[in-house]
């Protein structure tokens, strides 16, 4: 097998290590995306519910 000349190994190299760390970043991103959306979720959910207690308490009233 012959060996690659130095300086293109070099830069195979280089890609490979920007591949890792592109690899990483995107890792990354994808989990800042999933806790953001289970951080919306959770407020949906909350304003869902507020408004659930909001029309109850107003049926006890005798609100429509």
């Amino acid at each position: 097998m012959t060996k690659f000349n130095y300086s293109f190994q070099r830069i195979l190299d280089l890609k490979e290590s920007e591949k890792e760390f592109a690899k990483n970043q995107m890792a990354y991103a994808v989990k800042l995306q999933e806790e953001g959306r289970q951080k919306v979720a959770t407020i949906l959910n909350k304003i869902l519910h507020a408004e659930e207690m909001k029309k109850e308490k107003a049926t006890e009233r005798g609100y429509p």
